[in-house]
């Protein structure tokens, strides 16, 4: 049906019954049983054609003819062009075009098909002419032979007219065929599974003797490992398999058994995919792409045995699969506006709400996994991650705000003419360090005429309307569709928390913080900056904010308070002991990076506004060139912070675990430390030892920051230096 239009009798009923299948014809996700099907259709074609007349030479169906180049074409749109309508055509030279446009086929490849298919059309309406029929054979009599040759522009003598005819066409028609197998018979290049691997799958291979194979293969649970090993044997419980489905894993299971075998971790690797196959059940499409891509039943294994996080998420979206294929993943780092135009896209789609909240959950989790993929393969450093994960953020707390306005539009009209609004990140977010499974903290600021009022039937006040923006925009990321959730939003961090209303006005919130405020709360101000809606406005909110801010000055009070809340963090939080240690919130851990950049630059933040920035690093940089920090101090605290940073993003991606403690002894740490590159038999032993080797040094310099700090400050000089 790609190729089918209306062409008489009523065209518009034409066209309904088409739209009407196009969700049949193009799927939604890539559908591989595709290349499977049409490779068995030529494969029949070809026995057809040699039963036929085994001398005969088709330009149309034999090798390397039109049908190899409208079936590689079409396969190609049947897997793709469900996500991406741009390759849906009928026409096959535009087809080719637009595939080459879109990178699923190279420039090369384009040119041999476009030219390919223009010469054998072109030989076959010759062919026509010359016997008079409907005929794609070339001609076997020399005369006939000769003829075609001379209309097909060959000169010469009668041998060196065929000749050369013979010559471009066998050029033609190989080019053609080498790119159709490119395609079709990518799974013939898998690698051979050793013969240890196959006798597992035997039918009458004894228990015992099973998972005595499978310790000598590496796994340190061999019952487990044999559940799962039936499971791949036979396929998922309470799923009734196609027989091609059946076929299918069955080949697949011996590479799926090696593969896990080699991952770092084969327990937990073959535990994962015994989770994703019973996701799967019964849907032959992911079979038929792991059975055609070996690369990326290699990547899937490798992760598997890597990434809880990674894995966790793949299993409950077994359709992201599809991007192990995609161009997106050799892109390891991509600008903010890069990852933003598809959410914006999306947030201006115009499809139903519930459509828009899946397709925001699909974006975020297909870039989570760009990005995570990228890290588990070292393309990325802990900052890198951080920053392209709080793009993600920024980009779909964006598409939320456009989603949440023209809700509004529908139902109150347009929004207040004077109003202006934003959204100001905190924590994490607002210094760009979010890692896998942040929350984000954030406070929505609007300004306004409060006699203003909406345009629309049932109007609402500035305040109302951007209460109502902020509900809807905090629904569109939070709310648990069958595609996840975006992320998780706290809103706390606004005047007078939970209590207070969820939008603030800017005179209010100036108003606030311009009033008395406990420490922490201008802790946090360090720590804000602009990250959605009118950008010009939330700048300007922050920088206001911040003369506000540093304008107070900092009391003994005020840094006994940030001590006292510190120890309670310690002692109610991370509860560590002799064995056990907490990188976030214990001793001399990263929270204790953080109060001791804060409470310098509250210190010195009033007389050098270089000192006021979000990013940690940034603002340990500038209190070493204002000298505030010495030379020492800052290499020792920048590393400590990579460090632990580091250790915080692995743990959430290798163990899906947001509470930051390292267990001495644990099988948890051993891993870890693999994966922070450490190796040996004490790897983890000796993560340890630096661990509390940075956190005792750490310790020691916040400690002496801010007991220091407890001296009044000398009088202002009333300079302002940049550092």
């Amino acid at each position: 049906m790609i190729k089918a239009r209306p062409v008489a009798g009523s065209i518009g009923l034409g066209e309904e019954f088409l739209s009407m299948i196009r969700p049949f014809v193009y799927r939604k996700y890539l559908d591989f049983t595709a290349i499977d099907e049409i490779k068995t259709m030529k494969e029949k074609i070809d026995l057809s054609l040699l039963r036929r007349n085994p001398d005969a030479v088709d330009v149309k169906l034999g090798a390397g003819g039109i049908r190899e180049i409208e079936f590689f074409c079409q396969a190609l749109q049947l897997i793709h062009a469900g996500k991406d309508p741009l390759v849906r055509e009928r026409n096959t030279l535009k087809a080719i075009l637009k595939l080459k446009e879109r990178n699923y086929i190279r420039d090369d490849e384009a040119e041999r098909l476009s030219a390919g298919y223009a010469f054998l059309r072109d030989l076959e309406h010759r062919i026509q002419i010359i016997e008079g029929r409907q005929s794609q054979a070339i001609p076997a009599s020399e005369a006939a032979l000769l003829r075609l040759a001379r209309m097909m522009g060959f000169s010469g003598s009668k041998e060196e007219a065929a000749g050369l005819f013979w010559d471009e066409y066998r050029r033609v028609t190989s080019g053609v065929h080498d790119v159709f197998r490119s395609l079709f018979y990518r799974s013939g290049e898998a690698p051979e599974v050793p013969e240890e691997v196959r006798l597992l799958f035997t039918a009458d291979l004894p228990e015992e003797e099973a998972k005595s194979r499978l310790r000598a293969l590496g796994f340190g649970d061999p019952s487990t490992a044999y559940a799962n090993l039936k499971l791949l044997r036979d396929g998922p419980p309470f799923a009734r398999l196609s027989s091609k489905a059946r076929l299918m894993l069955q080949r697949l299971a011996p590479m799926f058994l090696q593969r896990a075998a080699d991952s770092p971790d084969p327990d937990r690797s073959l535990a994962h995919l015994e989770r994703f196959i019973s996701s799967v059940g019964a849907r032959t499409t992911f079979y038929s792409l792991l059975y055609e891509n070996p690369r990326v039943l290699e990547e899937l294994m490798r992760l598997f045995g890597t990434s809880v996080f990674l894995s966790r998420d793949l299993i409950e979206h077994p359709e992201s699969l599809d991007i192990l294929l995609s161009n997106e993943l050799s892109i390891a780092y991509k600008s903010r506006e890069d990852v933003a135009a598809p959410f914006f896209s999306e947030a201006a789609s115009g499809k139903e709400y519930e459509d828009l909240l899946d397709g925001l959950r699909r974006l975020k989790s297909q870039e989570l996994f760009r990005i995570g993929l990228n890290d588990v393969g070292g393309a990325l450093t802990p900052r890198q991650v951080s920053s392209q994960i709080s793009f993600v953020a920024e980009a779909a707390l964006d598409a939320a705000l456009k989603i949440a306005a023209d809700g509004l539009r529908d139902r109150y009209g347009a929004p207040p003419a004077s109003g202006r609004f934003a959204v100001i990140g905190m924590g994490k977010l607002g210094g760009r360090e979010l890692i896998y499974g942040s929350d984000l903290d954030i406070v929505f600021v609007y300004a306004g005429d409060a006699q203003d009022r909406t345009g629309g039937p049932r109007e609402l006040s500035v305040h109302e309307y951007y209460v109502k923006l902020g509900q809807r925009m905090i629904s569109a990321l939070t709310l648990r569709t069958r595609e996840g959730f975006v992320f998780n939003v706290d809103a706390r961090l606004r005047p007078s928390g939970s209590a207070g209303p969820l939008v603030v006005s800017e005179e209010a919130l100036f108003k606030y913080h311009s009033g008395p405020t406990l420490v922490w709360e201008r802790q946090a101000l360090t720590r804000a900056r602009a990250v959605a809606g009118d950008m010009e406005f939330g700048r300007g909110i922050v920088s206001g904010l911040w003369e506000v801010l540093y304008s107070k000055p900092v009391t003994t009070s005020d840094i006994e308070e940030m001590l006292r809340i510190r120890k309670r963090m310690e002692v109610e939080i991370a509860k560590e002991d002799a064995g056990r240690y907490n990188i976030k919130t214990g001793a001399g851990g990263i929270v204790d990076i953080e109060f001791l950049v804060q409470a310098l630059q509250l210190r010195f933040g009033s007389d050098n506004s270089a000192l006021r920035t979000p990013y940690t690093q940034k603002a340990l940089l500038r209190l070493k060139r204002a000298g505030v920090v010495t030379e020492e101090d800052f290499r020792f605290l920048t590393g400590a912070w990579s460090f632990m940073r580091l250790i915080e993003t692995r743990q959430r991606i290798v163990h899906d675990r947001p509470e930051g403690y390292l267990v001495r002894g644990s099988e948890e740490l051993a891993t870890l430390a693999r994966r922070t590159g450490y190796s040996g038999p004490d790897a983890a032993e000796r993560l340890l030892k630096d661990y509390a080797r940075f956190a005792e040094r750490v310790r020691d310099s916040y400690s002496k920051v801010l007991e220091g700090l407890k001296t009044p400050p000398p009088p202002r000089s009333g300079k302002d230096g940049q550092g």
